[in-house]
Order: structure tokens, then C-alpha cells, then sequence
């Protein structure tokens, strides 16, 4: 490692699944005494969060301005690919790393500033590969209800494509098995040896111990593909008055609200909490004893002790036809975190939550300990950056130069700018 420097790039300014492993892999570089460079938005979660770990300012490279690539014009690409080379034009031998698409595209086009770059990409989504593949009637259709689609061939064929460039060039990793199989169906082959959960924390040797107490906690934002599965718990809290139910993230709040009033549910044991500083989170979470999440708020959650119910990401975003989850965390897939129904599996082949919750009534020790011993399997932070270090090193230079990354449409940029 000491040979070579890593430079993370996420510039998404949210909260999220990505935004807390970055900011986790940077601490444990920091700690390493490991030389990295860390690029994201001056305003933002992860701007936050490390200065609150004391990361010292040479590592750091804020950025303040537009970072969707995608959208930019020729002009404001230069600048922005200036700006990221200024701060390692100094340094041969890096290997750059994004954490999504968008960023992805930014990073071809940094590579072709040094010859000795490497790219690496985490594939964080089962649909990675669909940025900024619907066309402008796609989303039209949607927002009125129409059928969720991507019908820009031409530029799902593109993002395939650069994948499949990456998995050649030993470049890629992907976080759970179920990215394989969906990823399987564009011919785009992941091998296991690459598939690396995301390091999220350092867990003690015995589960924690906590006291059933019927609160629910569920952390993460509230959007678009974990709708349906919030308001599948809000059906069943809302007619077992035993239990109660804290929400802690923001997004469609009101979405929420409404869906409790127009199905007449009484609300009086769901607690809205919003935002909440992440250093209260865990406080507030040792408050609660059954978690209730998708993506990487389950180990957020479930490093406390608690056993967590897995939240079933939604292809499609419709509402479930029944209370449906995906039963208390377990290693169904590698690293699995709520994709169920994006690998052909159907709702009727799911749990209830009122199955769920019997479960975890009639045994509470034991599921505790199984929800706990599955995460600590997949997502130790100690063993599972040594794997992503081990592909990073390992990782060979893209013929960057070949590829010409897309930008888009006049009209689309207008639309992408001020709607």
C-alpha cells in the first residue's frame, strides 16, 4: 500500500449506504498512515463527517461547484477535470476510485491526464448500469404513473460495456452476490473473488445484549425503491398498538403521511425523527430492540445487537400487495441487503412482517444472535477493505484513451437544470 495512493471520489452530498463507507474506509487509511486523497462536496455528509474524525487537510480535496459530468458542457468539464488533476498532478501511480456512474464517467477522463492511473468502481446498486438510461418521455411517463423503463439502448449499451472493460482490467467490485445475477442478465460476468460486501465496522466477539421492548427503528433515507417497504411496516405497526415505530432519514416524509391518512391507519406509535446528527444515531438506535432496514442501514443498525428485519427494495416503487419483508437478516445471498425481488424472486414467495414478528416474539435471543453473527460475516471493516486493497492493487489501466464518454442533449441538460 505504501507504494501506491488511493483517491476515493464521492460527490454525492446526502447520507447514504456509499457516503458512510467512505468516510469509514477513510478513517481506517488515517489510521493506517496510508497515503489516499479523499474528493467529495464541501457541502455535505461526508464533509461533516471527517472533520468530526479529525482527517487531516492534506488528505482532503473539496470540492464546491457541478459534478454531474453527464450534464456538464465542454467548458465546465475542463474545469472540473483541472481542479481534480491540480491535486495530484504531483503524484504518478494512483489508484482512483468512484462510487457510482456518475462519478465513474469523471474518472475516464481524469485517467487520461497520467498513464500510470488505475480506475477501480464499486458497483454499491444492482442497477448501476442504468444511469442516465431513461430517455426524457421515460421520465414523463413515470412521474404520471406510467411503467418505470430505460429505453436508451444506445446508452445501456455504453454503461455495460464500461464494465465489462473494468471486470477485464481487474477494476471492478461488487458489494452482494445478487449484483452478479442481475448483472448476469447484460452479459456482463462477475466472478465471486470480486463480489466484497461493504466494511462497515469492527464488531465485538458477542452479540450485545438487548431487552425486547416492541420499538422498531428503521434508518435511511425515504425514497422511491424503499417506499413501498416503509409502509408495509406502517400497516402492520399501525394495527398492533403494542409496538411503535421511529423513522430517522428524510426524503418523502409526506408521502408517508399521506398514505396513513388516506388508509385511515392511526399514526399515534410512528415517530417522524427527520435528520439526526450521526453521532446520536446510535444512541437512539440502543433505544429500540428490532431494526428495520435495506442497504447498509441494516448493519448501521444491527452492530448494536439488535435483530433487524430486512426491508425489501421495490423494482418497480409500486406499494406491495401485502405486508411483505425479507424475514430477520440473514446471508441468503453474499451480503444480501433487501434486493430479493431484483433477482426474480416474487412478493408471494416473501414473508410477512406479521410472520417476521412471531419469529422474532417466540425466540428473541436467538434471532438477535442470528441477525447479528450473518452481519458480522459479511460486513467486517478490517477484513473486507484488506479485500478491496487486494483488487485495487491488483487492478491493471483501461485503455481510457479509447473510450469517449457521452454528455447529454441540449434540451436534456435544460430540463436537468432548472426543472
Amino acid at each position: 500500500m505504501n507504494s501506491i495512493m488511493i483517491a476515493l471520489f464521492n460527490f454525492n452530498n446526502y447520507l447514504g449506504g456509499g457516503e458512510t463507507i467512505f468516510t469509514r474506509w477513510a478513517e481506517y487509511l488515517s489510521n493506517k498512515g496510508h497515503d489516499f486523497r479523499l474528493f467529495y462536496p464541501s457541502k455535505s455528509f461526508i464533509a461533516d463527517e471527517v472533520k468530526r474524525l479529525g482527517i487531516k487537510d492534506r488528505y482532503l480535496c473539496p470540492y464546491e461547484g457541478d459534478v454531474d459530468y453527464y450534464y456538464q458542457t465542454r467548458s465546465e468539464r475542463l474545469k472540473f477535470i483541472n481542479y481534480l488533476w491540480n491535486q495530484l498532478a504531483t503524484i504518478d501511480n494512483v489508484k482512483l476510485v468512484s462510487f457510482c456512474l456518475r462519478d465513474l464517467y469523471t474518472l475516464i477522463d481524469l485517467a487520461k491526464k497520467n498513464e500510470s492511473y488505475t480506475v477501480t468502481h464499486l458497483i454499491l446498486h444492482d442497477e448501476d448500469n442504468k444511469y442516465v438510461c431513461q430517455t426524457l418521455y421515460d421520465k414523463l411517463k413515470l412521474k404520471l404513473g406510467g411503467k418505470r423503463q430505460f429505453s436508451n439502448k444506445k446508452q445501456l449499451a455504453f454503461n455495460n460495456q464500461l464494465l465489462r472493460s473494468l471486470i477485464d482490467a481487474k477494476g471492478l467490485i461488487a458489494e452482494k452476490m445478487t449484483t452478479k445475477i442481475v448483472m448476469s442478465y447484460y452479459d456482463i460476468d462477475i466472478s465471486e473473488d470480486i463480489i466484497v460486501p461493504p466494511p462497515m465496522c469492527e464488531f465485538q466477539e458477542n452479540v450485545p445484549n438487548v431487552e425486547n421492548n416492541k420499538r422498531i427503528i428503521w434508518v435511511g433515507r425515504i425514497v422511491d425503491f424503499k417506499i413501498p417497504a416503509i409502509c408495509a411496516m406502517l400497516d402492520f405497526v399501525c394495527c398492533h398498538k403494542d409496538y411503535c415505530f421511529t423513522i430517522i432519514g428524510d426524503g418523502e416524509i409526506n408521502f408517508l403521511k399521506q398514505y396513513m391518512s388516506e388508509h385511515h391507519l392511526d399514526g399515534s406509535n410512528v415517530f417522524f425523527r427527520g435528520i439526526v446528527s450521526y453521532n446520536e444515531i446510535a444512541d437512539i438506535i440502543k433505544e429500540h430492540s428490532i431494526g428495520y432496514a435495506c442497504g447498509t442501514s441494516i448493519v448501521e443498525i444491527g452492530q448494536h445487537g439488535l435483530p433487524v428485519i430486512t426491508a425489501l427494495a421495490s423494482p418497480t416503487h409500486r406499494l406491495f400487495s401485502r405486508s411483505i419483508c425479507g424475514g430477520i437478516y440473514n446471508n441468503k445471498y453474499k451480503g444480501n441487503e433487501g434486493n430479493n425481488l431484483f433477482v426474480g424472486e416474487t412478493e408471494n414467495e416473501q414473508p410477512t412482517i406479521e410472520e417476521t414478528m412471531s419469529q422474532i416474539e417466540s425466540d428473541f435471543g436467538g434471532a438477535a444472535c442470528q441477525s447479528y453473527m450473518a452481519m458480522k460475516a459479511d460486513f467486517d471493516l478490517n477484513q473486507n477493505i484488506d479485500n478491496y486493497h487486494r483488487i485495487i492493487e491488483g487492478s491493471r489501466r483501461l485503455n481510457v484513451e479509447s473510450i469517449e464518454i457521452p454528455n447529454s442533449s441540449f434540451l436534456r441538460r435544460l430540463i436537468y437544470k432548472y426543472c
